[in-house]
């Protein structure tokens, strides 16, 4: 069985047992192949039936606990698709990051323990997710959200360092996002959310890390 039919069978499965989850990013490419790693976000009530599933259909790397935050533990757990890796797959197959919920690195411990984005936040992005038609349908972020989610991966997790891929997808984006409503997506999760994505529109990223940071 080829990696994307056992990625799918996989995701059908979930569709089926109505397990919430969404690509958070990682399915530009799909339904061919990921365009990297897939990170996946599943309903937090609904974890344990997400890697029962998950475990009849993909092999798990290891298991990631890194503590309690806010209103749970932050779970990351790496799965992959079985079977001869495949050369035209990054990886040599479909690899899945999967979360229990939104936690990213954290400033106030210069990045070196990680925090969960507010359950607020989190819940707007699983209520306003798009779903997608495909070898089996999926869900990904509304364009706000994913935008959102990229400052937030490239100014947290990455220290400021912005991957490339990342600012082509934010801006491939934002053609179709409302301005005045991203802003009130950063402003969920970010201080001065009109600068931002004032920076964003001007395609002026490097000046947002130190922007946030300020005190």
């Amino acid at each position: 069985m080829k990696h994307r039919e056992i990625f799918f069978n996989f995701i059908r499965e979930l569709n089926e047992a109505n397990v919430p989850y969404y690509f958070m990013r990682g399915f530009s490419t799909l339904p061919k192949h990921p365009d990297g790693d897939i990170d996946l976000v599943c309903g937090l009530d609904h974890w344990d039936s997400f890697n029962e599933i998950a475990s009849r259909h993909l092999f798990k790397n290891d298991v990631h606990n890194y503590g309690f935050a806010e209103y749970c533990n932050m779970m990351y757990y790496p799965y992959f698709t079985p079977g001869k890796p495949d050369p035209s797959i990054t990886n040599g197959r479909f690899r899945i990051d999967s979360y229990n919920s939104l936690h990213m690195n954290s400033p106030y411990n210069n990045f070196e323990t990680k925090w969960t984005i507010s359950k607020k936040c989190s819940d707007h992005v699983f209520d306003n997710r798009i779903k997608v038609e495909s070898d089996a349908y999926y869900y990904i972020p509304s364009v706000e959200c994913e935008i959102t989610l990229l400052v937030l991966r490239d100014i947290l997790d990455l220290k400021g360092k912005w991957k490339q891929k990342h600012i082509n997808r934010i801006n491939f984006l934002k053609s179709d996002c409302n301005r005045d409503d991203l802003v009130d997506h950063i402003d969920m999760v970010l201080p001065k959310a009109w600068e931002v994505v004032a920076y964003i529109y001007e395609n002026n990223f490097n000046p947002i890390f130190n922007l946030v940071m300020e005190r």
